[in-house]
């Protein structure tokens, strides 16, 4: 968004137009002149609204690498390249091919996501909701596990827990249809929440980072496409390093 001018850089401008009007009468002596009395002066075309520290500090989609660029609940698009999930802790890296959306960076968690699915992050995740009753959850990720069974008596689909191990971080990997069923606010972080509506399809791995539980969830929208977007999804997975 442009911003108007402030005071300041109008008059600023007005300097700079009085400088291209004497330099104009004056020829071009006068104008190597005026350049060494005031560096940095450009013409007006080259004085654009965003200075160069902005531009410095564009969203990782400029640069293909870096920080996350999602502010709240507005997405941005990733170019290919490696990021980190900062600010989530505890922070990793991982890398994508074009195409990807960042649609959350959190302390507590975030994602990024295709038209058909996405890859989701948390930790910290003390609350969430089977049905109409709201669940405390416990901080180890058995209590994860156990939380995610329970979505069994709500006509879900959960498959039985196995080892999984990313970085050299283990845990337990379980998988979620939700087949006729719905669970909105699934699991709730601060600012945000994961929710499963009819016919979607997710792979939770809860992993045991130092003592602390962190969830990653490849999350097929639709169940049918749910191993095309496995396969999509786990070279990103393969790529995490942990900070």
């Amino acid at each position: 968004m442009l911003l108007p001018l402030t005071r300041g850089s109008a008059a600023r401008v007005a300097a700079l137009m009085l400088g291209l009007v004497m330099t104009a009468c004056t020829g071009e002596g006068s104008a190597s002149e005026a350049a060494s009395a005031a560096p940095g002066s450009e013409p007006p075309r080259a004085s654009a609204s965003v200075s160069p520290a902005e531009s410095t500090e564009a969203p990782a989609s400029a640069t293909g690498e870096g920080a996350l660029c999602a502010v709240g609940h507005e997405t941005c698009p990733l170019e290919a390249g490696t990021y980190t999930a900062a600010p989530f802790e505890p922070n990793f890296a991982f890398t994508i091919d074009d195409g990807w959306t960042n649609d959350r960076a959190f302390a507590d968690g975030g994602g990024i996501s295709q038209e058909s699915g996405g890859i989701y992050w948390a930790s910290g995740v003390e609350a969430g909701r089977i049905g109409e009753e709201d669940i405390e959850i416990g901080a180890s990720t058995d209590d994860f596990v156990i939380f995610l069974r329970g979505f069994e008596a709500v006509g879900m689909s959960v498959s039985e827990p196995t080892p999984i191990t990313v970085d050299g971080v283990s845990g337990q990997q379980v998988d979620v249809e939700s087949n006729e069923a719905e669970a909105p606010g699934l699991y709730q972080i601060a600012e945000d929440s994961f929710n499963l509506v009819p016919g979607e399809k997710a792979r939770f791995l809860v992993l045991d980072k130092g003592g602390e539980t962190v969830i990653l969830i490849i999350d097929a929208f639709a169940s049918d496409d749910f191993d095309d977007w496995v396969e999509t999804a786990q070279p990103v997975l393969d790529s995490i390093s942990w900070k």
